[in-house]
């Protein structure tokens, strides 16, 4: 079957047959870092940036090339990342020390930390940059960052456990792991 053609569907079932699932021929593999966790792209598409859980480390991937472009140390346990919409910057939660690290895309190097945090892990960013929120799993909250000056500006409590959400507008926005009620009629 020819790439990126749909697998025949089966017409008693109305499903496509499990061994035609894979569209894509001779799929390139670019090894990275240990225990790779997340990804976040550039605006530009030019940058992919894997976080190495395993490594302490996240990896810079030239997206023309299809290949690792650099590797840069951001500290134990790198988790979560996110790009800001204007590219310039990534940030990176590291759970383990209570930090999310601040690395900039012109050139691919970490240039400060944003301590006192617990456990974090989800992040998100509002749609012009100016604010990233962070779901510290160790303390049930949301921390707000004020990201021209990369300190927190606020915590809000939420429920359990609070955890990306892919539903948010960014990609991975905190939420609640408890559901908000339903709007009153």
């Amino acid at each position: 079957m020819p790439v990126g053609q749909a697998p025949p569907q089966d017409e008693k079932s109305g499903s496509f047959p499990s061994a035609a699932l894979p569209l894509v021929a001779d799929a390139d593999t670019i090894p990275v870092g240990p225990a790779p966790h997340s990804v976040a792209m550039r605006p530009d598409g030019l940058r992919a940036y894997v976080t190495n859980s395993g490594g302490n480390t996240l990896s810079v991937i030239d997206t023309a090339a299809d290949a690792v472009a650099a590797t840069i140390a951001v500290g134990a346990g790198p988790w979560a990342a996110a790009v800001t919409p204007d590219g310039q910057n990534l940030y990176v939660t590291l759970p383990g020390s209570g930090t999310v690290a601040v690395v900039s895309t012109a050139t691919d190097t970490l240039f400060t930390t944003i301590g006192g945090l617990n456990a974090p892990r989800g992040l998100a960013l509002t749609p012009d940059g100016t604010r990233l929120y962070v779901a510290n799993s160790g303390a049930n909250t949301v921390s707000v960052i004020d990201t021209a000056t990369h300190t927190v500006t606020g915590t809000v409590p939420v429920g359990n456990g609070p955890k990306p959400s892919p539903s948010a507008p960014t990609g991975c926005g905190p939420t609640s792991a408890t559901p908000p009620a339903p709007p009153s009629a």
